[in-house]
């Protein structure tokens, strides 16, 4: 297939992704993610959609995008408590590539990373039910979607879609410590990723 290179770490902040990987990336995210998805919008405008520092993991074979995944960044209050929260978003890998390791690889990048950074509380994903097993083999928790609320504010906001499953990913000692409110009590993420 091609000589493997590692998974490339794209920081967005100030610089523009390559344009061949950005157009890959955007034709995956049109192949690969459900309709309801898009809501009418152009593939390249979900590609930026409000993303508050994207950093993005690409695993690439010679120029061909294999596998890819982007963290951002969001400031969640829950209690009394501030969390910093890296979203993982946007994980895919190329249909003819998959149960090879390609997407593990990637998460597991991006996993290190959030780790790596000292600023984060912890991860949160969203997935469809069917990915759920994959994302617990990589270390993610399940949430159950009865307390998850999504919207502009906490005034406006409703119960988070429930065809997809909210997994989270403890990382500072104070998610940890709080492990319990984080995964029993209601809590509001904001808009939906």
């Amino acid at each position: 297939m091609g000589k493997e290179n590692e998974v490339l770490v794209i920081s967005e902040r100030g610089t523009d992704i390559l344009p061949a990987i950005k157009k890959q990336i955007i034709t995956y995210y049109h192949a690969y993610f459900p309709p309801q998805i898009w809501e009418g919008k152009d593939p390249e405008e979900w590609y930026e959609k409000d993303m508050k520092d994207p950093v993005r993991f690409v695993l690439l074979y010679d120029e061909a995008v294999i596998s890819h995944a982007v963290v951002t960044t969001r400031e969640i209050v829950h209690g009394d408590d501030l969390y910093q929260v890296a979203g993982l978003g946007g994980v895919l890998t190329r249909e003819d590539c998959r149960g090879k390791g390609y997407g593990r690889k990637v998460v597991g990048k991006a996993m290190k990373y959030m780790r790596d950074q000292k600023r984060y509380d912890f991860g949160c994903l969203f997935c469809l039910p069917i990915n759920v097993r994959f994302y617990e083999r990589c270390g993610w928790e399940v949430l159950h979607n009865d307390n998850i609320l999504v919207g502009p504010n906490i005034d406006e906001s409703h119960p988070h879609d429930d065809s997809e499953v909210m997994m989270i990913y403890l990382i500072s000692p104070k998610a940890k410590k709080n492990k319990q409110s984080l995964t029993n009590s209601t809590l509001f993420v904001g808009p939906s990723w």
